[in-house]
């Protein structure tokens, strides 16, 4: 399980509220992204991983955003857009069950299609989407930040005593 100081990872709102209280949760949001900042080697299952969650700055000031981890790239889709971790500083514990909840389930589970009598493209299975099966789950389109993003992760963690 890639929980590990700088893995990346997207987690449901309401499980980042429970987590962290100072986290905003809205009703037109579903997830963010996560970062660990766990330096050390889980000990037992009551162990817990510190992360910290991650924005797209939009709404945040000029100097937080700068004291910010800077990520680039979390989907393939967007591989430019930055991401933002640590505008809320004190990252939120994630226990080894909420990670464990992001592998064990299926991998690609899908909805039954509708009864027709043809298989048309307009009939194939849809995906079922991770936040109706999991409180959170690895980023599989980026694992890890890269060595740079890493640099500045371990600099933000010296800066802030974590």
């Amino acid at each position: 399980m890639p929980y590990q100081f700088g893995s990346l990872w997207w987690g449901r709102d309401d499980l980042i509220h429970d987590k962290q209280q100072q986290f905003v949760e809205r009703d037109n949001r579903i997830g963010h992204p996560l970062l660990s900042v766990k330096r050390d080697e889980l000990k037992s299952r009551l162990d817990t991983i510190p992360m910290l969650v991650g924005t797209s700055g939009t709404n945040l000031r000029e100097e937080i955003r700068q004291n910010c981890v800077q990520v680039s790239g979390l989907t393939l889709k967007e591989p430019e857009h930055v991401t933002y971790f640590g505008s809320i500083v004190d990252p939120g514990l994630y226990g080894f069950a909420d990670l464990l909840d992001g592998i064990n389930h299926k991998e690609h589970s899908f909805r039954r299609p509708k009864k027709t009598k043809m298989d048309t493209p307009d009939n194939m299975p849809d995906r079922v989407p991770w936040y109706e099966l999991r409180v959170m789950h690895p980023n599989q389109d980026k694992p890890f930040v890269n060595a740079d993003e890493r640099k500045n992760l371990e600099s933000f963690c010296t800066c802030n005593g974590l």
